[in-house]
């Protein structure tokens, strides 16, 4: 049984593919990854590769883009296709809106392989009928199978089949490969979609699951034997939750593996023991989120009950220790002004951070914020009509958006340059399209270079180079995400046989 993923984003391993199409290897099947750049060129890969599925990873905000994409394969072959990730895990409403055979919801390792199973075998949509986590639509008619309990024990997964993916040079070639240690997050940040992936798993197993360190390790050793590797990336959404765990982490790793890596952390987590283990282990660049510098809403609203002093506490400390630092910050949170704003730029410039990094609220229906913004009475923009990315424009409609658009691209070069504050209502009141586009210009400029040089430590320029990434970049200052395309002339894959485990 062949499958076929089709993604639009190349600038990171795309792992939940990578662990989807691990799992169809290990069971007999195969997976491909296609980066969409063109219609023609999807077009060649199916007519080659003949997929009997084909699948998209969608995300809200992005659905529109994937859903003409998934029309146009019904209308030219013959072959299924399938939506997962979390658009059709909170809005498994897609199924009888649009034309797609099967949602995927939640995890997705065993549903997809049994799926693949049961076709290879010869049986067609309208024989299934009762696959765990997959909604199947055959003549209008939706079969809804709740899903199955969590994956508890995360080594018993195929590591991700990366040779799907790093056969794309810009991903290949790379010295920056991610990773992830555990799976799930306990806490409920009203804006993030944990929440609601833990409501719908209730019952079915603990949120938060860890890989045993020689899991772990033996994946990156593999990755780090067949491809460029110089700093790992661990994308967790917390890392160092269980303090024994990354006890044993940081001794093995520092003599298994001995390369800088990134992680993330919640400043509540912070200890001087957790740092000083994770400093031992080889950690180069810590992740952490400030998001405002309001409490009461960082409370209230966010839903992430920890004090500015924790933040500073957590901030200094992790300096202390050398450790690169990017902060995280959202603009545009209901309820707050620009004098809240203001505020955040200056606890950002007081944590000593490395790179400030920012993103626009964007209530995505079903999270826990979208109820919030509403009872506020606060009208949201509706998901078709968000920006794909949290990184162009706000979606809530208020008088002063234009302020908020203009604070979230200068946000880190204030921080940067704290004498930028003298200017800063000045800068962020124009309505002028071209100096949004230059703001946006300089915003992307800016976090390549931060992110390439400060945080991830590239040893070469073709992170910042890189004809893809500056395209892209272009285009987002000038025309904005929605009508942006993949650079399709670099979207080649030179695919070798390689494999992991």
């Amino acid at each position: 049984m062949r499958v076929l993923f089709v993604i639009d984003e190349l600038h990171q391993e795309p792992l939940g593919i990578g662990y989807l199409a691990g799992a169809l290897k290990e069971n007999g099947h195969q997976g491909r990854c296609h980066f969409f750049g063109s219609y023609k060129a999807l077009s060649q890969e199916i007519t080659h590769y003949q997929p009997e599925i084909v699948a998209f990873s969608v995300m809200t905000g992005w659905e529109k883009f994937y859903i003409n994409i998934a029309q146009w394969v019904k209308t030219n072959f013959r072959t299924y296709v399938i939506f997962g990730g979390p658009h059709p895990t909170f809005s498994p409403e897609t199924l009888e809106e649009y034309p797609l055979d099967a949602i995927c919801i939640g995890e997705g390792e065993a549903a997809i392989v049994e799926l693949a199973n049961r076709l290879d075998q010869g049986q067609s949509l309208a024989d299934i009928r009762e696959i765990p986590g997959i909604w199947i639509k055959t003549n209008g008619t939706i079969s809804r199978n709740p899903v199955a309990p969590l994956i508890e024990d995360l080594d018993q997964l195929a590591f991700p089949d990366r040779s799907i993916f790093y056969c794309y040079k810009q991903l290949g070639s790379s010295g920056l490969k991610t990773f992830l240690a555990g799976r799930g997050c306990p806490y409920q940040c009203s804006y993030c979609f944990n929440h609601a992936f833990n409501n719908i798993y209730k019952g079915k197993g603990r949120p938060l699951r860890y890989r045993s360190v020689n899991n772990l390790l033996e994946e990156i050793h593999q990755v780090k034997d067949r491809y460029p590797l110089s700093l790992v990336r661990f994308t967790d959404d917390i890392f160092i939750v269980q303090e024994e765990w990354l006890g044993e982490f940081a001794e093995s790793y520092r003599r298994k593996i001995g390369l800088p890596f990134f992680c993330g952390l919640r400043a509540d987590l912070v200890t001087k023991n957790r740092i000083r283990l994770l400093k031992m282990a080889g950690c180069y660049s810590i992740g952490l989120g400030i998001e405002t510098a309001n409490e009461q809403l960082r409370a209230q609203v966010l839903n992430r009950k920890m004090t500015n002093q924790q933040i500073l506490d957590a901030c200094h400390l992790i300096k202390r220790y050398g450790i690169k630092l990017n902060t995280a910050s959202i603009v545009g949170i209901p309820g707050s002004t620009i004098e809240d704003e203001l505020e955040t730029i200056k606890l950002n410039i007081e944590c000593g951070v490395d790179y400030a990094w920012a993103s626009i609220m964007h209530p995505y229906p079903k999270t826990a914020i979208y109820q919030i913004t509403r009872q506020m009475g606060i009208e949201i923009d509706p998901p078709d009509k968000m920006e794909r990315h949290y990184l162009l424009r706000t979606p809530l409609q208020l008088p002063n958006r234009h302020e908020i658009d203009n604070l979230h691209k200068l946000l880190p070069l204030i921080v940067e340059f704290p004498w930028l504050i003298r200017f800063f209502r000045r800068l962020i009141q124009t309505k002028s399209k071209s100096l949004f586009q230059l703001y946006t210009l300089v915003f992307g400029i800016f976090e390549l270079y931060c992110v390439e040089f400060r945080i991830f430590r590239h040893s070469s320029l073709m992170g910042l180079i890189h004809p893809q990434r500056f395209y892209r970049l272009i285009k987002l200052s000038f025309i904005g995400i929605k009508k942006m395309q993949p650079f399709s002339k670099e979207n080649t894959c030179h695919r070798k046989t390689e494999t992991l485990r």
